[in-house]
């Protein structure tokens, strides 16, 4: 049997002794464990931050940049188009000479794999036609052959410079994701962390100490101790990532910015503001179709600026840019918000009137041309310039909006030969029997300009 000396000194030695090798073991194991939790979620965090950031400076560096490299060169393809335009309505040599000075430049200086061919097959066309003086409608077929080409390499370029630049934005929005839930992760772990610590301390040190009066200090301590553990990398997480948003806010605000711009740059005239042929034909068509799909009466116009190049070799190309712009302004603010309009080519414009027959069409166009002609465009000092405008129009019944659109013009050529600043109605195929001009509704009105 022990001796009563025996029992004590095995409680004495033994049993404290296991105890404070189990806790040592225990405590620098959860210790370790903690740290090791704890770094790893830093590291993480540090690693997808870094991430977050080359993101934004990638989408900084490159993608922005490479916005604005494609808006110059979908501008530059849009000047060859227009010049080309300029070079087959325009029988002046000087000015042929002048566009195609404009087309040699930016062909020869054109670096873009995809536009440099296209630049300079048009610049050859161009130069072919031009040789002779007398431009054959072989030529002229073949020049819009090639306009055509312009024109969808112009939108192919634009749609995938918005593509990529989604694309980035898509892979910012998918590292603020990340980021969102890393924040999540490490604080959740942290949190577990520190509560299996406290729940380790409190089981194995807290609970016993708490029969000793004299280790109610230490508890407290412990405890505190436990509690700055948890607040401090708790703040500093929530401060770096507060800052990368913040930073991250800010570049998605400019991006939204620039991607808004490109959009509209895709659908806009860049002189006028009015809306291009490409958006014009496009909500043309939904408006032809919507016509059609309710039998609502749905009107087309074809209008062009009276003497408009002798303006432009008066006054020069600045006051001819001067007057478009002023011109639009008149049309957005005489016409309907419902009417679609866009500068068609040069100075002709383009106009479709939906849920409006040719009568109250007339009504709408006489408006406008007497708001044209009724406000001279102060082009400088003691410089007013007086616009007028010939307008040729169709109600489009039956027919496809290409053919309203070409009666529409050749209308408009007929009010060009009767004398200017006029409004034509073209005779429309639904009254066959018809030999004049259908009647728009109100008495032809013949203003000389």
């Amino acid at each position: 049997m022990p001796t009563p000396d025996d029992t004590p000194g095995q409680a004495r030695g033994d049993q404290p002794q296991a105890r404070q090798f189990s806790a040592a073991l225990l405590f620098g194991g959860m210790a370790v464990l903690v740290l090791m939790l704890t770094m790893g979620a830093e590291l993480w965090r540090s690693w997808e931050l870094t991430k977050i950031l080359s993101s934004l400076v990638l989408v900084q560096q490159q993608a922005i940049p490479g916005a604005a490299d494609t808006q110059r060169l979908v501008r530059n393809i849009e000047t060859v188009r227009l010049e080309g335009e300029r070079i087959l309505i325009d029988p002046a040599p000087q000015q042929r000479q002048q566009s195609m000075y404009t087309v040699d430049v930016i062909a020869a200086k054109s670096l873009d794999a995809r536009a440099s061919p296209a630049l300079r097959q048009a610049r050859d066309l161009l130069s072919d036609i031009t040789k002779d003086g007398a431009i054959t409608p072989d030529e002229r077929a073949r020049w819009a052959v090639q306009s055509l080409s312009l024109a969808h390499l112009n939108d192919d370029i634009t749609g995938e410079s918005i593509e990529r630049l989604n694309s980035d934005l898509v892979q910012v929005e998918h590292s603020i994701d990340r980021a969102y839930w890393l924040q999540a992760v490490s604080l959740g772990v942290l949190a577990v962390s520190m509560s299996l610590f406290v729940l380790v301390l409190y089981v194995a040190l807290i609970r016993p100490l708490r029969r000793i009066n004299g280790l109610i200090d230490a508890m407290r301590q412990s405890k505190g101790a436990s509690q700055a553990l948890v607040a401090t990398p708790r703040t500093r997480e929530i401060e770096n990532i507060v800052q990368a948003l913040w930073q991250l806010q800010a570049l998605m605000q400019e991006n939204e910015s620039i991607r808004a711009t490109l959009e509209v740059s895709a659908s806009t005239d860049s002189l006028t503001g009015l809306k291009n042929r490409r958006q014009f034909m496009q909500e043309a068509e939904l408006a032809l179709a919507r016509a059609k799909r309710q039998t609502t009466p749905l009107t087309v116009a074809i209008a062009d600026l009276d003497h408009f190049k002798a303006i432009n070799d008066s006054h020069g190309h600045a006051v001819g840019d001067l007057v478009l712009q002023r011109v639009a302004e008149l049309m957005q603010a005489t016409l309907r918000q419902t009417d679609i309009y866009c500068r068609y080519g040069g100075e002709e414009f383009a106009f479709v009137f939906p849920d409006t027959g040719m009568a109250d069409a007339r009504i709408l166009a006489e408006r406008l041309r007497e708001s044209i002609s009724e406000h001279p465009i102060d082009a400088g000092p003691n410089l007013r310039v007086r616009v007028t405008l010939s307008m040729g129009m169709v109600e489009l019944g039956g027919m496809t909006l290409e053919d309203a659109l070409h009666m529409a013009d050749e209308a408009m050529y007929r009010a060009k030969i009767g004398g200017r600043n006029r409004i034509e109605c073209a005779q429309t195929p639904m009254s066959p029997e018809t030999t004049k001009p259908a009647v728009c509704g109100l008495a032809e009105t013949t203003l000389n300009g």
